[in-house]
């Protein structure tokens, strides 16, 4: 899905796809943490590339891409817009300036944000699950 080649980091584009797909269906006032998309696209040590990718998500489309914020919930570094249209969205942060991850999150362990991508009809083997 992604590799360092000096210095630069290579990144398959069917990997980028998914993962703008991904953060499209994260629910408007809940987050994600780049593990978790890393996770969901069948990568979950490709964080960095996942991050890598929403820097230049501008190029593709318009997607959420102020919902995703690292494991601690910190923000975007330099983007201090983030924080404001998570706010909007009703994400309450932390005394520290992190999103109130558990409070963001699904209640209960066993609820699942479902995903659904290039699903037409009644065809779901496209479903992908995962905690959010």
């Amino acid at each position: 899905a992604a590799e360092t080649k000096e210095g630069w980091m290579l990144i398959d584009e069917g990997f980028a796809w998914l993962i703008l797909e991904i953060v499209r269906e994260i629910p408007c006032g809940k987050v994600a943490t780049y593990g978790q998309i890393a996770k969901l696209a069948g990568h979950p040590r490709h964080s960095r590339a996942v991050g890598h990718v929403l820097a230049h998500a501008e190029h593709f489309g318009d997607y959420p891409c102020h919902r995703v914020v690292n494991a601690s919930g910190r923000t975007a570094p330099g983007w201090t817009k983030q924080r404001a249209l998570l706010e909007a969205e009703g994400v309450t942060f932390l005394p520290n300036g992190n999103a109130d991850l558990k409070h963001e999150k699904s209640t209960g362990a066993d609820r699942c944000f479902v995903i659904v991508r290039g699903c037409r009809g009644d065809r779901r083997s496209d479903i992908l699950r995962g905690r959010w």
